[in-house]
């Protein structure tokens, strides 16, 4: 008897998600429009990047984010919303993530889910020397910015030419401590989460 696997695509898109916004929406949904099969959304513990540079080091605790990622993706049976790395170690790495990936889903094609800002921090990341040609890439830009090329050996990249709010969750804190509502960057259901939670005041 003949056995025939169907290989998926199962897309990682992380973050602070601090908190998830219009923008981080738009590009998981796109992400499902693009070929990715099953999303995973994975908020992280600390960002390595934020701790160096020094800045937003201390993110909302992670259950409240991870509460939040679920009040916009929760309906969507194709998009996971997982605990793994904000039960994890204290900095989050990808790679770390990506064996623990690899391990749950060894036959499949594991693709990250990347805004702009990050596709440019890529060279940084760590090891990616080792993983980065084990994975594919779908790189959103923000507003109409999108096709920048890479001459990265060995990455497979992919530009998506899908329109994506330019927020940033700095840009949504500001204005929530600034008595902003949010109303056109936020879920409603997280904006009341905010406001009953009583976040970024």
């Amino acid at each position: 008897m003949l056995v025939f696997f169907i290989l998926k695509t199962i897309g990682l898109f992380g973050g602070t998600f601090d908190p998830v916004h219009c923008g981080h929406e738009a590009m998981a949904r796109a992400a499902l429009v693009e070929g990715v099969d099953h999303l995973i959304v994975m908020p992280c513990h600390r960002s390595p990047f934020k701790l160096e540079a020094g800045g937003f080091a201390e993110p909302t605790s992670g259950e409240h984010r991870w509460q939040m990622l679920n009040l916009v993706f929760g309906d969507e049976p194709r998009i996971e919303v997982s605990r793994h790395e904000i039960e994890g170690p204290p900095i989050s790495y990808t790679w770390q993530t990506l064996e623990f990936l690899w391990g749950l889903y060894p036959e499949d094609r594991l693709c990250l889910i990347l805004g702009q800002d990050q596709y440019e921090l890529l060279s940084q990341w760590a090891r990616i020397e080792v993983w980065g040609s084990r994975v594919d890439f779908l790189i959103f830009g923000r507003g109409t910015d999108y096709g920048r090329k890479s001459s990265d050996p060995g990455w497979r990249l992919r530009w998506s030419s899908r329109t994506i709010p330019d927020v940033s969750s700095t840009m949504v804190r500001e204005a929530l401590a600034e008595g902003e509502e949010g109303r056109n960057i936020l879920h409603p259901k997280v904006r009341d989460y905010i406001h009953r939670q009583g976040l970024y005041r």
